[in-house]
């Protein structure tokens, strides 16, 4: 695995402060993953250290993931090298995380090298990670659109002969705020990868919990 934080400097964003749920140790998120669960509430509220270099240490990833922390600063020079040492430095990996602050950018140029463009991914920067023979998940935080106009932003997909073989869905969590997951799957991954979701999908994070009327997790189909 590998993942890339897309990590900017925060100044002071005050997004990212939805982490009450980790005083309510009831059953609706604790039972999803007790252990990951118990240590992401001991990072936030004992040791109170939300830095991305506390979740590389954890051991809540996979012992030999690829984190990628170099600062992204919005300077179009800057992004081209700093995207191609990330494709250097993930050499060797399967599955890439990607992790903007915001969601994949959609705009008429595909490119943003403003600060606010730093908050995403570019769709030409997923393009390149899957034809390096990468599958990729996609971090999406929703805005006030609505679903229909929201994913047209995943629209390259579908007109890119480059991902003609791919296995792509949406993973949808409907918690406190709307996110999409973004799953692009290459052909030798994909069995394995939709395997684990749809496993996943079954336990508790799949669960219509009795006070919500839609679980935490489903999927959709793109």
């Amino acid at each position: 695995m590998g993942l890339n934080w897309y990590l900017t400097d925060d100044g002071i964003d005050v997004s990212g402060t939805l982490t009450e749920y980790l005083l309510n140790d009831g059953p609706e998120f604790y039972n999803c993953d007790s252990d990951l669960f118990q240590e992401l509430k001991k990072i936030v509220y004992a040791d109170k250290e939300r830095t991305v270099t506390r979740i590389e240490r954890s051991g809540l990833l996979p012992e030999d993931t690829k984190y990628y922390s170099q600062l992204l600063e919005p300077n179009r020079d800057y992004r081209q090298n700093w995207f191609t040492k990330s494709l250097d430095h993930f050499a060797g990996s399967d599955i890439i995380f990607l992790d903007p602050d915001n969601n994949i950018l959609l705009n008429d140029t595909g490119f943003d090298y403003t600060a606010n463009g730093s908050k995403y991914t570019f769709p030409s920067e997923v393009e390149r990670y899957y034809s390096k023979g990468y599958s990729l998940i996609v971090y999406n935080h929703a805005n006030r659109q609505n679903i229909a106009d929201y994913l047209k932003r995943f629209d390259f997909i579908k007109t890119n002969s480059l991902f003609d073989k791919a296995r792509v869905f949406i993973m949808k969590y409907n918690r406190l705020q709307v996110r999409y997951y973004l799953l692009i799957m290459q052909p030798e991954h994909r069995e394995k990868v939709e395997k684990c979701v749809d496993e996943m999908l079954e336990e508790s994070w799949g669960m219509r919990w009795p006070r919500w009327q839609k679980p935490h997790f489903e999927k959709l189909e793109l």
